[in-house]
């Protein structure tokens, strides 16, 4: 590709494209190198957006990070702070801390070095499992057998096996964590859910198919961690001693494939009394406050206060009440377990012995010997991944680290990738042009009433944001900060297993050591090199990381419409967030609150409609030909901020080139194509992507963003600035510039294209 054709330069004048208004900086021949590169001008815009820009910047961004994570943790200390001296500042680079940078380096070196000795790893095969498998039977010392039901009288024994798991970091019949109290949202609350399943969603479980492949794939795992040694080797014979010393029985091949069976049976129950994805969508129906003394009534199969009294504080009171988001759930899981003696599906002890055990497994093999890690690996490719080729274990590694000791490592990356706090200032800035942006469009909104207007730009003056990275809780450029905020995570080298649980101990100590603690919104829940974005609700709070202000997304030295295109359309997703179907039910303080006039919201839910039935139309392909729609109402929010940002981004970038000229020239080689026109194709670039059949029907029925394809498409067919840029005619005349277009935020000037 060496051009751009005449019919897609811009409807108005572009007077970026006269002499001496091209940026040739390297910064700007390399965007529009690669811009030339990433399009196909075989494709009609107007026809096909998504396929015209389609690139996957997100991705390729993502994994590049990944391998600049790794190449710092393979540095030397001295190596690292020689190259960070180049990019970093003052704040960073305090000679003073010297020492306790270095020893902070490296211990997430250590980790990543135990990580990466896969001999070691590989020399335990699965042994390291064995003694939490025995601790779970030792808690577990119900009557033993196929006929022995559960009931009332098993409640202690669930109890101490609950607890266990949960000390364990494993996934059993509910989920049990601590957030933020939604409707007072300066207090910390404990969470009861329904719980993660092994497959992907409830859906699963009805496909015969799969079934069957995780079926062959649990009985080839627990075969070769609990089964028959399979020669004399001295790996199997370690096997058959720690399995012994741990008095764990050898399974014949008949017992794994019946106790999969009975697995399986028992997990499929779980998944058919879950509740679906999209039923997850309204806060106030998430929102159930309870007392202990009203679990006791309502789900007596578990001792509340013994639970709850194991995880919170010493010298933590009992709360007053908890938060059951999925009570439907809990009152199902209560009647079958509770009524096992009189049903003919009733839960037997041994079932619930063998759940937790194959729960226990696979909540940790990822820590053990790479046959069994390949195993599991194996069975999920084929189900939901659709992955056939095991990633490189320094990514799996720096993966791990970055899990572990995440605002440490993003501490290195934005010494060595990011800069410092000009950076960090100069993006805050950009922040609050997008915010301000979005509070002249709510202005201007036609069916918003006074009452409800008003309020609105009240939140939006509340807004609070936070970009690249930390600065308290810990503060990412203070290394003794850092080190009291991961103190307690031992590294045991040569130990993976080990050093894993201290981290996860750490991590459990951590959450919940806030109970009966005010909230803390100093802190992050996105680690400084992520590619990512987040809105809090009940902080009424965005942050953008480090990881993703950097180039397509983001430059201080690109093109000012490149940049409101690429980071701006997330800055602008992520404030849309605060007004979409579940944010705008939360006030300008944070607090879960009904403050829209019965006639606003009944006009937002009517407005709200045309985008459900717009997406849902949309359809991924699945295996074998399958296809699947996207569920339009599980989407609804991701979908609102994808159009709210992209038209908050428009304005502000509309803005920026009548009042900053200077820092919107055209790209060299690119001077046929318009500001605006330029800003839609980095949006494109931005948000393209491609996967594998089984990932894309995992992401359909679980990933409340829609698929890549109708996040562009649809997005562009709904802004009448889009067929304007690209001339796509009249309405109804091209596929991106469709008669009906969905809005939610409409104004009342706003004309056809």
């Amino acid at each position: 590709m060496t051009g751009i054709p005449n019919s897609l330069s811009g409807h108005s004048v572009n007077l970026m494209a006269r002499a001496g208004n091209t940026c040739d900086t390297k910064i700007c021949k390399t965007a529009a190198t690669s811009i030339l590169h990433d399009l196909d001008v075989n494709i009609d815009p107007c026809s096909d957006f998504y396929q015209y820009t389609s690139v996957g910047t997100f991705t390729d961004l993502r994994n590049n990070n990944l391998d600049s994570l790794r190449d710092i943790i393979e540095l030397t200390y001295d190596e690292l702070l020689t190259g960070a001296k180049e990019k970093s500042d003052e704040e960073f680079i305090n000679p003073s801390q010297s020492d306790r940078d270095r020893s902070n380096f490296n211990k997430i070196k250590s980790y990543y070095e135990t990580c990466m000795d896969e001999a070691t790893i590989d020399s335990l095969g699965p042994t390291p499992l064995f003694p939490d498998i025995k601790s779970l039977l030792d808690k577990l010392n119900f009557p033993v057998g196929l006929d022995s039901r559960f009931t009332t009288d098993h409640v202690r024994q669930l109890t101490d096996a609950l607890i266990y798991l949960g000390n364990e970091g494993v996934d059993n019949l509910f989920s049990f964590d601590v957030g933020i109290d939604d409707k007072n949202p300066e207090e910390y609350v404990i969470n009861i859910n329904q719980p993660d399943l092994g497959l992907p969603s409830r859906e699963y479980y009805d496909q015969a198919d799969v079934i069957a492949i995780y079926r062959n794939g649990l009985i080839s795992i627990l075969s070769s961690i609990l089964g028959n040694p399979k020669d004399s080797s001295p790996l199997e014979e370690l096997r058959r001693t720690k399995l012994a010393e741990n008095n764990l029985s050898i399974l014949s091949n008949i017992e794994i494939e019946n106790m999969v069976d009975r697995y399986i049976e028992f997990e499929s129950h779980l998944a058919k009394i879950t509740l679906a994805n999209d039923q997850f969508q309204n806060p106030i129906d998430l929102y159930n406050p309870m007392t202990i003394a009203e679990l006791h009534q309502k789900y007596p199969v578990v001792d509340w206060i013994k639970l709850i009294r194991r995880f919170i504080p010493e010298d933590a009171s009992l709360p007053s009440n908890v938060i059951v988001i999925a009570p439907k759930y809990m009152q199902d899981l209560t009647d079958w377990l509770v009524n096992s003696a009189n049903r003919d599906d009733g839960v037997t002890t041994e079932n619930l012995r063998e759940f937790f055990i194959i729960k226990t497994i696979l909540a940790n093999i990822g820590y053990i010997d790479k046959p069994n890690r390949d195993l599991y690996r194996n069975m999920i490719g084929k189900i939901s991944s659709g992955a056939t080729e095991t990633p490189p274990r320094s990514r799996i590694c720096i993966g791990q680290t970055s899990n572990t000791f995440g605002q440490l490592l993003g501490r290195y990356f934005v010494m060595k990738k990011f800069g410092g706090e000009s950076e960090r200032k100069q993006a805050a800035k950009f922040l609050d042009n997008i915010t301000s942006s979005w509070k002249s469009r709510l202005q201007d909104v036609s069916w918003l009433d006074s009452e409800t207007r008003s309020r609105a730009l009240e939140k939006v003056s509340k807004l609070k944001h936070k970009e690249a990275y930390s600065l308290a809780n810990p503060d990412d450029r203070s290394p003794e900060s850092l080190a009291q905020y991961y103190n307690g995570i031992e590294v045991t080298p040569k130990e993976y297993y080990k050093t894993q649980q201290s981290a996860f101990q750490w991590s459990l100590k951590k959450e919940w050591k806030d109970i009966g603690q005010k909230v803390n919104k100093d802190i992050w829940y996105m680690d400084p090199h992520e590619v990512n974005a987040y809105y809090t609700p009940t902080f009424n709070e965005i942050v953008i990381p480090a990881g993703i202000l950097q180039s397509p997304f983001y430059d201080s030295d690109l093109p000012r419409y490149l940049n409101y295109g690429g980071i701006g359309v997330v800055i602008g997703h992520e404030i849309t967030h605060a007004f979409d179907n579940s944010g705008r039910l939360y006030d300008g303080d944070g607090r879960l609150n009904s403050w829209w006039t019965n006639a606003t919201a009944t006009a937002f839910e009517q407005k709200s409609q045309c985008f459900i039935d717009q997406y849902g139309k949309f359809t991924i392909d699945g295996p074998n030909n399958s296809k699947y729609n996207v569920n339009g109402k599980m989407t609804l929010g991701e979908n609102l901020a994808d159009n709210g940002g992209i038209n908050a981004a428009f304005m502000s970038m509309r803005k920026s080139l009548s009042e900053d000229p200077e820092n919107n020239l055209a790209l060299p080689g690119l001077e046929s194509l318009s500001p605006e026109q330029l800003f839609f194709i980095n949006f494109g670039r931005v948000w393209c992507s491609n996967m594998r059949p089984e990932m894309a029907v995992q992401r359909v029925l679980n990933d409340v963003h829609s698929p890549a394809k109708a996040r562009v498409n649809a997005a562009v067919q709904n802004n009448p600035e889009f067929a304007k840029a690209f001339k796509c005619g009249a309405p109804g005349s091209r596929e991106m510039n469709p008669v009906d277009k969905c809005s939610i935020c409409k104004l009342e000037n706003e004309l056809p294209p």
